[in-house]
């Protein structure tokens, strides 16, 4: 007997409105525990999303089979939720109390968790459909997958953004499973006054469903395929890192909900009986017009400036909105459509489960084609060939499907969408798609050198003329820099080596640019070397950052061929997790900042506790900490984090970035150790150490900053798996907000400094260098304020100058005052228009060749009165070259750039780069200012075994700083000659002309 009672469809929409929202918590919080577990790869995430979608579909296929053994379908939903919630809390809480286990193991383990419970989401979901009403079935069969999608809609909007911070990822699950809970209440209470049906058998007729179930697979291809490519492509030209994932992934949901709800009606009544296929057709047709290369860009500008975190979320979704929205409002109406079909209630169900396994089966596929198989088959032309992909692929799966006119028809009009897209994104075999268009962090003056697309990111390479330095950008955030100096990068591999002997087994985390790697190989000390990163495509580009600096043709990194060296394409804490407990002898990493995805999982707690596994005793770990682009709170909170895993920890401060250190037992050296180490180190480790500022022990005294950090931060949070706070940034611009952030974040290491205990490392008086030495990077970062900006860069000077002077013997005290003498110039340029400095720039110039070009040029970009710039450049005309008149020089310059030319590779000591070093064109003056030390040591090459050149002798008299004036001294000495008379040394007031003792 059937009852007459029509099934109260507000409360099926409550049911399957909750059922969304925690469908999404759980496979939100799922994903993150996997990645924790196998891995932050994209390989990962394809497995886990892959099981996820494979359990709602292997569901959907045994709905035809419940339905035939139950009497009330509603009452098996609810039962089938409540165990959804089971489930879910009980796999939830066994991973989070799993150690990480073999990748094999964590692989099977999706069987379980999210297989049941994705299983039993599949199952209830489709018996709803068997609820609905006869009437206006494709309205009700599109209201009710609408409700679903809107649930969607708000976790995704809440989850990453809102919960997961502020209470946790546990507790995030706990609700999404409350959710579940209240579906079942809902579908229980409608069951109440649901259809009571006889417990028959219901077959699918198989030729209406076989033609049915490619529709529904190709747009579950077309939806993921669209998600994958969107949230490849926007985070270019939008700001944020998860926001802009939880806004990509929000607008495809509110298409996929507007096209279930309202576009169902619409298309079959202009398609009808084509209206399934026609919504994929027409989908595709939305994608192939490359929309993100001509929207996404104008409509993200077109927001006020980001000052609050309302305008970035306004931001994000208005322009993922108008590149998703239009492609998902057709697809969002494909299986509705589809299920609309079967008239037979009865039949509904059944049906309805089938075309979601398919749909299911579909985005795999379109994960798999979008994420694996296209970036290997085109990783220089991701983003022109994807839009098309998607574009021609129902062509490929429904052509049999649809008239022959239609497939003709959508065949011309897709490539004639493909051309629209492609005008908006560069030519086919142009070298920077990606970067057509750049976001907030590109330079105006950038010139792309070249990328490669992986499966998870884009690497970018882009040359800076003005600073002469290469950025390597992963997806749209210039992630590294490579450059004359990068000092606090060399460092990551060479203080370890003057912190601790027999560093054997060395693991370097996160690639980046190669600059840590060629540092540790430069020691002869580590037997096995790991570099160890999660990008293929990163490693792809290295070639570009060769050791000698940037380079404009990629050259294989020497290191590279290193025997020593073996290359792991891995996650960085899935490797830690593997190695055998105790084997390393040191890590040294610098990852993404905190809250890029993925990444604060290599700054918790968690982690720390890994690390601390992998290493032996006495065994290091050495992190890079952004100092400008914290919060304090954020700053304070990974400080303690560090600070809490290690029973030892040290702070050193350079480049404006901190770099911390821990280990099981005290690693601060004494001077002893220090000049053991140095003369043990071999000459190409020395020279490297030169070069990076490290030559002296004065260098490794103002370097340190102390290491009691649990009574300054103790206060601060931890971050930690379950709560990964710092992934919320709800504004970050590099603009005042960055400089406030790193104002407050040096008046903590100024504190530090503080506390640190008079001679904790070197002499008593390196506490006041210190000191002095944080405090004028704090002023450097202040907004003018009162002060004007000469007075500024004038105190700045003064407080590096006053260190110097405690200090003399410290390159890298040499090499910060030198800065601040250049930002003094900068500055006073800005404020007269560069009139009445001519005394100060050519005074500058002769000691420091490289303000000869970058900073003069900045101020002769600033002069009002012609007749003054040319003052200026007469004064510096040996920088310049003599083909053509100063002003034209100036103009010739910004737009060519400044830096050395391709072929400083093969000028990388000798004669051959002294021979480009000296002389008056500017390929000799670029070549002194952007490698100082290198020029120094070839020419006291030279040096030893004979008097200097007079151009020679110039030269070296520019680019001396202490290391190389001391060791110039020695070597004159050693042959009987007179180092003040033959390079006339006394020019030089900054060095001390008195022989060493």
């Amino acid at each position: 007997m059937t009852s007459q009672r029509r099934t109260p469809i507000a409360r099926l929409h409550g049911a399957v409105l909750l059922s969304g929202f925690g469908g999404i918590l759980v496979e939100l919080v799922l994903v993150r525990r996997f990645g924790l577990l196998i891995g932050n790869t994209t390989v990962a995430s394809a497995f886990v999303i892959g099981a996820y979608l494979l359990g709602l579909g292997i569901g959907g296929l045994l709905v035809g089979r419940v339905q035939a053994r139950v009497t009330r379908p509603l009452l098996a939903a609810a039962v089938a939720y409540s165990l959804v919630a089971l489930t879910a809390f009980a796999s939830d809480a066994w991973l989070a109390a799993m150690a990480p286990p073999p990748f094999g193991v964590g692989i099977a383990m999706l069987a379980l968790t999210p297989g049941i419970p994705t299983l039993l989401m599949g199952i209830a979901f489709p018996l709803l459909f068997s609820e609905v009403g006869e009437g206006s079935r494709r309205l009700e069969i599109g209201a009710l997958n609408a409700a679903n999608l809107a649930g969607s809609l708000l976790a995704v909007a809440v989850a990453d953004n809102v919960w997961v911070p502020a209470i946790g990822v546990g507790a995030t699950l706990q609700i999404g499973c409350l959710a579940y809970l209240g579906a079942a209440g809902f579908a229980a209470w409608a069951a109440r006054d649901g259809i009571r049906k006889a417990a028959t058998p219901t077959l699918v007729p198989a030729p209406a469903l076989g033609q049915l179930a490619w529709i529904a697979a190709t747009g579950g291809a077309l939806v993921v395929g669209l998600q994958v490519h969107l949230l490849r492509r926007l985070p270019f030209v939008l700001e944020g890192f998860q926001p802009t994932l939880s806004g990509v992934l929000a607008a495809c949901l509110v298409g996929l909900a507007l096209g279930s709800a309202i576009g169902t009606p619409l298309l079959a009544r202009w398609l009808g009986p084509y209206a399934a296929a026609g919504s994929v057709l027409l989908a595709a047709l939305t994608v192939a017009l490359g929309l993100p290369e001509h929207l996404a860009h104008p409509v993200a500008q077109a927001w006020l400036p980001i000052d609050s975190t309302f305008v970035l979320h306004a931001r994000i979704w208005s322009a993922a909105g108008i590149c998703a929205i239009p492609a998902c409002f057709f697809l969002g109406a494909t299986v509705p459509l589809c299920v609309a079909n079967f008239k037979d209630a009865s039949l509904r169900g059944a049906a309805a489960g089938r075309l979601f396994f398919w749909q299911g089966v579909g985005s795999i596929v379109g994960s798999l084609v979008l994420s694996q198989a296209l970036p290997r088959l085109a990783p220089q032309g991701f983003f022109v060939w994807a839009p098309v992909a998607l574009g021609l692929l129902p062509l490929v799966v429904l052509g049999r499907h649809v008239p022959l006119a239609w497939s003709a028809t959508q065949f011309a009009v897709v490539v004639a969408a493909a051309a629209f897209g492609w005008s908006g994104i560069g030519t086919l075999m142009s070298p920077d798609p990606p970067l057509h268009r750049p976001g907030m962090h590109m330079g105006p003056q950038y010139e792309a050198l070249g990328h490669q697309t992986d499966s998870g990111v884009t690497a970018s390479v882009v040359y800076d003329p003005v600073e002469h330095r290469l950025i390597l950008y992963t997806n749209e955030f210039a992630a590294a820099t490579r450059g004359p100096r990068g000092d606090y990068m060399k460092s990551l591999g060479h203080l370890p080596f003057l912190l601790r002997d027999d560093l054997d087994h060395v693991a370097i985390i996160a690639f980046g640019t190669g600059t840590t790697a060629a540092s540790v190989t430069q020691w002869a000390a580590p037997s096995q070397i790991d570099l160890v990163e999660i990008s293929s495509a990163v490693i792809g580009v290295s070639g570009y950052f060769g050791p000698d600096g940037p380079l404009r043709e990629p050259v294989t990194p020497a290191f590279l061929h290193d025997p020593r060296a073996r290359v792991h394409l891995q996650d960085g804490r899935r490797y830690l997790a593997e190695v055998e407990a105790g084997s390393l002898d040191l890590v040294t990493m610098e990852p993404l900042l905190a809250y890029s995805p993925g990444t604060t999982a290599l700054y918790t707690r968690e982690f720390y506790a890994l690390a601390a596994r992998a290493l032996n005793d006495e065994g290091l770990l050495v992190q890079w900490i952004p100092t400008h682009a914290l919060p304090p709170d954020y700053y304070d909170a990974l400080l303690h984090t560090f600070a809490a895993g290690f029973a030892h920890h040290s702070v050193w401060f350079l480049d404006g970035a901190t770099l911390l250190v821990g280990s099981a037992t005290p690693h601060l050296p004494s001077q002893i150790d220090f000049d053991r180490r140095i003369a043990g180190a071999g000459e190409v480790a020395v020279r490297a150490l030169h070069e990076a500022r490290l030559a002296d022990w004065t260098d490794l005294e103002v370097f340190f900053v102390g290491e009691d950090l649990t009574a300054l931060v103790g206060d601060a949070p931890i971050v930690s798996d379950d709560r990964p706070f710092t992934e919320h940034l709800g504004i970050w611009k590099y603009d005042g907000t960055a400089r406030g952030f790193a104002v407050e974040n040096f008046r903590v290491l100024e504190r530090l400094a503080a506390l640190t205990p008079t001679g904790a490392l070197g002499k008593p008086t390196a506490n006041k260098a210190r000191r002095l030495r944080v405090e004028a990077y704090r002023l450097a970062s202040e907004p003018a304020g009162d002060r004007s900006a000469i007075r500024k860069a004038n105190e700045t000077l003064a407080l590096l100058d006053r260190a110097r002077r405690i200090s003399p013997q410290s390159v890298l005290l040499h090499f910060e005052e030198t800065e601040a003498r250049r930002a003094w110039l900068r500055a006073r340029a800005d404020a007269t228009g560069g009139r009445g400095l001519t005394r100060e720039a050519t005074a500058l110039a002769e000691r420091d060749p490289s303000a000869a070009l970058p900073i003069i040029l900045s101020g002769l970009a600033g002069v009002r009165d012609v007749r003054d710039a040319a003052r200026i450049a007469d004064a510096l005309q040996p920088g310049w070259g003599r083909n053509s008149s100063p002003w034209q020089q100036n103009v010739r310059a910004h737009s060519r750039g400044l830096g050395p030319l391709p072929g400083i590779l093969a000028l990388p000591k000798g004669e051959a780069l002294i021979d480009a070093a000296t002389g008056d064109d500017d390929m000799a003056w670029a070549v002194r200012g952007a490698y100082t030390v290198r020029v120094a040591r070839a020419l006291l090459d030279v040096l030893a075994e004979r008097p200097l050149t007079e151009t020679e002798s110039s030269t070296l008299r520019q680019v001396l700083d202490p290391a190389s004036f001391r060791a110039a001294q020695q070597r004159v000495r050693e042959r009987g000659g007179d180092l003040a008379a033959e390079i006339e040394i006394l020019r030089r007031p900054d060095l001390d002309p008195t022989p060493a003792s």
